[in-house]
């Protein structure tokens, strides 16, 4: 089940770029601006490009799939949000220092973490759909363990789930 999530997650986010970097969306702007597309690159560099974006697509997954069940992302409305926050914090900053120290533009630095935030966004919402019903807690067991924890307030005693 969590691989399925994870597959998925690695195609929509290759299907994002595709898409994002078409010439009917930004494609044209950011071959402008980094004198480079489909006319310029051989066959063999397209593929290992694609290869490439889906091996560190497969990385995010990955690490999407450990984080949001460790962060609890119990909602949908919480995975997009668990998806900017990641890409707010680590993505973007990376982004335009990168691109500062290379002095490249800021128009490309806002194209390519766009891309970015839509396919962290995309990936996290799917990773949740397939990783985190697993780890969630039914109802049943919610309710026995705020008993649980309850009544080791009242007697100061150890949590104890299985009781």
């Amino acid at each position: 089940m969590i691989l399925g999530g994870i597959i998925l997650a690695i195609i929509a986010n290759l299907i994002i770029g595709s898409i994002y970097y078409s010439p009917i969306i930004l494609g044209r702007q950011w071959s402008r601006i980094t004198l480079k597309g489909p006319e310029t690159m051989k066959k063999d560099q397209m593929i290992h490009l694609m290869g490439g974006s889906a091996l560190l697509s497969l990385i995010t997954a990955i690490v999407f799939s450990i984080l949001i069940p460790q962060f609890e992302v119990s909602s949908l409305r919480q995975a997009a949000l668990f998806g900017f926050v990641t890409w707010l914090g680590f993505s973007m900053p990376t982004t335009f220092l990168n691109n500062i120290y290379q002095q490249k533009t800021m128009k490309l630095s806002l194209i390519d973490t766009g891309y970015q935030l839509l396919g962290m966004i995309t990936m996290s919402i799917i990773i949740y759909f397939f990783v985190w019903p697993s780890k969630r807690l039914s109802q049943e067991n919610y309710q026995r363990l705020l008993v649980y924890i309850k009544r080791s307030k009242k007697n100061d005693a150890t949590i104890t789930w299985w009781n």
